[in-house]
């Protein structure tokens, strides 16, 4: 598929994929291309341009080159550690090399530590409580 006709329409899909500022938002993505829309109408009105086929498909098609890029990207900085790793002498470097490999293939998956401060109320199925029998 080719660049979207009404050049508003294409704009507003680049911008949903590619500019990091709008990261996926339709409505900011609406107002970087109709910058006079208010907040509740560039809402409704990005909803609508997201539900239409033309560009649902060339905001799949703008994904799948995206995706592509970082795919090549990835592969760069994998190959860069490998070339670290294969030069250094210090086993400490070779370790993180390896490291970061793993992790640029998913491999690895960090942790985050959420903190809650308040209540709420967890249900747990009966299967998953021990009882005394276990």
């Amino acid at each position: 598929m080719a660049e979207l006709k009404n050049r508003k329409h294409e704009a507003f899909c680049q911008n949903y994929i590619n500019n990091p500022d709008i990261n996926y938002n339709g409505t900011k993505s609406y107002q970087e291309v109709y910058p006079d829309a208010k907040d509740t109408s560039a809402g409704t009105n990005s909803y609508e341009l997201l539900k239409n086929t033309e560009i649902k498909a060339r905001i799949d098609e703008l994904q799948a080159e995206k995706t592509e890029r970082n795919r090549h990207k990835v592969h760069k900085i994998e190959a860069e550690f490998y070339d670290l790793k294969d030069d250094s002498e210090n086993e400490f470097v070779k370790a993180r090399c390896l490291e970061n490999i793993a992790r640029l293939n998913g491999l690895f998956i960090d942790k985050k530590l959420v903190e809650h401060s308040g209540s709420a109320t967890i249900n747990i199925p009966d299967k998953f409580i021990p009882t005394d029998e276990n």
